[in-house]
């Protein structure tokens, strides 16, 4: 019999009735005309769902587990120390393959049937991204037979493969969008309004990011060199003010369905030691971590507060939904980024060039940052050594990756490397994460693969007590 993961008895009973509400009324676009194709059709709700898994349960968890939120209440107290059942990765799971990947399929067998290469191309890009999210979660994962009525209990294709199949998938669609005659429809276009140049360098920017997952630094350099170059390139999905419709998620959540249960303060357990004094300190771990970098002067204040609230203390503090905020109503969500390009060059640059010109990268970035918090001053940083230009690096990217999933990945990949730099292993040079319960040894290393595939795939592999603090296959090595 497969031994199913129980740490705790807490079941996410309101995760498929969250998801279901903010999904409803969402996928029509008002300003899509009637008389479109049934590819440009899907293309919205495509672009929708993918969008909504990156920015629902599966960043809330990965938010939590990665340091930037505290669970605070209820079922989200369990969270916070890493008590979850395979079950509550039912929704997660279902998002990915059947709302995403399984629609991209049928869009682009739509649009090849109508001609349409241009959203030909997008579906390509989508399902490398919802995939390249799924390897990371999870590991290995069905792909090469998933979301296929030929086989309904899939195969689990190795992580590593999955990352090489969707970087072909990123270059297929690279390659269909620099033929001249290829377009891509601007009223169903969600993120770029059908610019070509912004799809292209945002699949650059993809294939670095997994790039980096493998452990390529060459190639993600390669690629990032060809991403994202500004602010006013980034892949991002719009929201509105309409409840239970088209707004930010996390607003939807942390304000009008579960105030409460999530927030950025000090644990219901009293606090982490993110110092090293014995003492515990105030807030999640990365507000303690920009507010030192505010008493240091590497910060100014802008940054911390465009994300979180801290008006009633670091102790007190929460995720800020104000307008014009990181986590406002109307709030569009950062799916794929310049300022995760720049970090990716300026990490790669340290791994495989010169420290001069991954600081000249980690800065350009910085001269960039009140485009997204909306002021502030952010002088350059000049770390005088290798050790400390890896760290500031990190850290850098660490903050920029508040609220997003591949902030959890970084931090996956990074607490695992043994590789030196300036002599220091990168572990001990990334951000001091703790762990939250002396009953882990180390934050959680992946998602559970969810019920509903253990009681239906004999395919799935088995995994025991200990499967949600072991390294996923790239990060085990």
């Amino acid at each position: 019999m497969r031994k199913i993961l129980l740490l705790g008895t807490a079941l996410l009973l309101f995760a498929t009735t969250a998801c279901r509400n903010l999904v409803e009324g969402f996928d029509k676009n008002p300003n899509v005309p009637t008389d479109i194709s049934a590819a440009e059709e899907l293309m919205v709700t495509v672009l929708m769902n993918d969008a909504f898994f990156h920015e629902s349960q599966s960043a809330r968890l990965s938010g939590i587990w990665a340091g930037y939120f505290t669970g605070s209440d209820r079922q989200f107290t369990a969270y916070e120390v890493y008590n979850v059942v395979a079950s509550e990765f039912d929704s997660n799971w279902d998002i990915a393959y059947r709302q995403v990947l399984k629609q991209a399929k049928v869009m682009r067998a739509k649009a090849e049937e109508e001609g349409k290469t241009g959203i030909v191309a997008v579906s390509k890009i989508i399902e490398a991204h919802i995939m390249g999210s799924v390897a990371a979660l999870w590991g290995d994962a069905p792909f090469s037979e998933a979301a296929s009525d030929d086989f309904p209990t899939p195969k689990y294709d190795p992580q590593a493969s999955i990352y090489q199949g969707v970087i072909a998938l990123l270059d297929e669609a690279i390659a269909t969008l620099g033929d001249a005659s290829s377009a891509i429809p601007a009223a169903q276009d969600l993120f770029f309004a059908g610019d070509k140049s912004k799809w292209i360098a945002a699949a650059n920017t993809l294939k670095a990011r997994y790039y980096m997952h493998l452990k390529d630094y060459a190639n993600a350099k390669s690629a990032a060199l060809n991403g994202i170059s500004s602010p006013a390139g980034d892949m991002m999905m719009p929201h509105g003010t309409t409840q239970d419709g088209n707004m930010n998620p996390y607003y939807e959540f942390v304000v009008n369905q579960r105030s409460g249960y999530m927030t950025a303060g000090t644990s219901t357990s009293g606090g982490y030691d993110y110092d090293g004094d014995n003492n515990p300190d105030a807030g999640s771990f990365v507000v303690w971590l920009m507010t030192e970098r505010i008493n240091n002067g590497i910060d100014d204040p802008e940054r911390r507060d465009y994300y979180f609230d801290v008006s009633a203390g670091l102790a007190s503090a929460e995720l800020n939904t104000a307008d014009d905020a990181a986590f406002a109503a109307d709030a569009s969500f950062p799916l794929v980024t310049y300022a995760e390009n720049q970090l990716i060059l300026a990490e790669a640059e340290m791994r495989t060039g010169t420290r001069a010109q991954a600081i000249t990268y980690l800065n350009d970035y910085r001269a960039n940052i009140d485009a997204y918090v909306g002021g502030g001053t952010y002088a350059p940083l000049a770390p005088a050594t290798d050790a400390d230009a890896m760290k500031a690096i990190m850290e850098e990217k660490y903050i920029a990756m508040v609220g997003q999933i591949e902030g959890f990945n970084d931090l996956r990949r990074w607490l695992n490397d043994n590789t030196v730099i300036g002599g220091s292993a990168v572990k001990d040079l990334a951000p001091n994460v703790p762990v939250k319960t002396p009953a882990a040894p180390t934050i959680p290393q992946r998602f559970l693969y969810p019920q509903v595939e253990v009681n239906t795939n004999p395919n799935v592999p088995e995994q025991s007590i200990d499967h949600l603090f072991t390294p996923t296959p790239v990060n085990a090595n």
